[in-house]
C-alpha cells in the first residue's frame, strides 16, 4: 500500500526550514544592524543569498546557536565538596 504524501505539508516543512534574516533577530531579540554587522564580520549564522534575499537554513543556525553557548559552571555543591 503506497501512502501518498500531502504536498501542502511538505511545501510547509520546507518553508520553515528557512530563516529571514528578521526571523533570526525576532529568535535573538536582536536588532537587524546587529544581523548585518555579524555577517560582515562573518560572525553570524550562515547565510544563503537568493536573488535579493538572504536566508539562514534553520539547521545551520541551530548548530551556530549551540556553538555559541558558555560552558556550565560547577554547582555550589561541587565547590564544596572539592574544599574550592
Amino acid at each position: 500500500m503506497k501512502i501518498s504524501q500531502n504536498p501542502a505539508a511538505h511545501a510547509s516543512t520546507q518553508a520553515e526550514q528557512w530563516m529571514s534574516p528578521q526571523d533570526v533577530c525576532d529568535q535573538l531579540q536582536i536588532p537587524r544592524q546587529t544581523f548585518y554587522q555579524w555577517r560582515a564580520k562573518h560572525m553570524g549564522p550562515p547565510a544563503y543569498r537568493f536573488g535579493k534575499l538572504i536566508r539562514i537554513d534553520r539547521d545551520d543556525f541551530n548548530a551556530w546557536l549551540a556553538g555559541h553557548a558558555e560552558p556550565s559552571t560547577s554547582s555550589s555543591s561541587e565547590v564544596a565538596e572539592n574544599g574550592r
